[in-house]
Parts: C-alpha cells; sequence; structure tokens
C-alpha cells in the first residue's frame, strides 16, 4: 500500500502541502508515511523527512512532501519559531479550509489554501488569485507573500490597521494554480 494513497488524494503534492501547512497553523505537528520527521531539521546527523527520498524510490510514497522543503525555508527565512504562537483563524474569517491563521506579538502567518472545490482529497488549488481578509489592530503592517509549492517570496507590501484589511495575491504566472502564505509583520 502507498501511504500517500490512504485517501487517495487526486493532487498529492497540494493534499500534503495543504494538510501541513494547516496542521502547523493549528498548533499541531504531523509526522509523514510513518517517516522521522520530529528532529530539529538542523541538529546532528537527522536532518529533515528521514528516509522520505528512498521511500519515493520503493514505491511507498509518491512524491506528495516534495514542496516540505520549503516549509523549512519559509522558517529559516523568517527566522520565526513557532514557539507561544496561537491559532486564530477567526481573525481571516473562520473558515479553516480557505484560509488557517497563527498569532503572536505582531507576527501573523497565514495560510490561504485557495481550494477549487470543498473536498481536500479531490481539490486543486484554483485558478484565480486568492484574497484573504484579515481583521488587524492599530499599526502599520508589512505583508509578504511566499509561494509554499516553488519556495518564493514576493516584494513586501505595506498595509494599515485598525479594521478588516483585503489581501490580494500578487500578479502574474506564479498566481494561478496557487496556494500562498502571508507573513504579517506588524512595524515597530
Amino acid at each position: 500500500m502507498i501511504c500517500e494513497q490512504y485517501r487517495n488524494p487526486t493532487n498529492a503534492r497540494y493534499f500534503f502541502r495543504r494538510l501541513l501547512w494547516a496542521n502547523l497553523l493549528s498548533g499541531g505537528h504531523a509526522t509523514y508515511g510513518g517517516l522521522r520527521t520530529y528532529e530539529p531539521y538542523d541538529g546532528g546527523p537527522a536532518r529533515g523527512v528521514q528516509g522520505y527520498y528512498t521511500a519515493n524510490r520503493r514505491g511507498t510514497l509518491a512524491q506528495g512532501a516534495h514542496d516540505y522543503i520549503h516549509i523549512h525555508a519559509f522558517f529559516r527565512d523568517t527566522g520565526l519559531t513557532l514557539v507561544g504562537m496561537e491559532p486564530r483563524d477567526d481573525l481571516v474569517g473562520g473558515n479553516p479550509f480557505q484560509a488557517k491563521c497563527l498569532h503572536k506579538d505582531g507576527v501573523y502567518i497565514v495560510y490561504a489554501a485557495n481550494p477549487q472545490g470543498s473536498k481536500p482529497d479531490t481539490d486543486s488549488p484554483r485558478v484565480e488569485k486568492p484574497e484573504v481578509t484579515i481583521q488587524l489592530p492599530e499599526g502599520s503592517y508589512a505583508v509578504r507573500w511566499y509561494n509554499p509549492r516553488m519556495g518564493t517570496w514576493e516584494k513586501e507590501r505595506t498595509v494599515s490597521g485598525p479594521g478588516a484589511r483585503k489581501l490580494d495575491a500578487p500578479e502574474g504566472e506564479r498566481v494561478a494554480y496557487a496556494d500562498w502564505v502571508i507573513l504579517i509583520r506588524e512595524k515597530r
């Protein structure tokens, strides 16, 4: 049995990318296909998801976690950890199938799943660019969009609070069929 096909997702990379980002922004930590995923990425001889590529070659896994490396890059690039962050889906509309939010001290991490349907096992990202409305307190905020499929950042923009602020994904070819992670940091 192929571990990734327990639910037989139509778009394995999107399904597992969406699953892990949603899990992280809910305050959880998933394992992957029974492989070791809990060690610190840069700690000692254990690095990343242990045995992932071997499991792909054996046919136990089918490349669903190819984008997980970009999760490490996101946290490396931002210098953030999830320690002390609280799930706050209410700040982005309260529909966890559309957007997940984690928050602490003027920092918000939002995952915009941008699904084309309502069934995670058959969904792909929509062609239309996502938009997320977030409730922000008083202040000025730097907003950066991160493509979790490509591991690339888009240009920083600034928004101000208080109140509901609509954030539109960047324009361009990379927007098509894209889910996004949005980093929002209060400027101090």
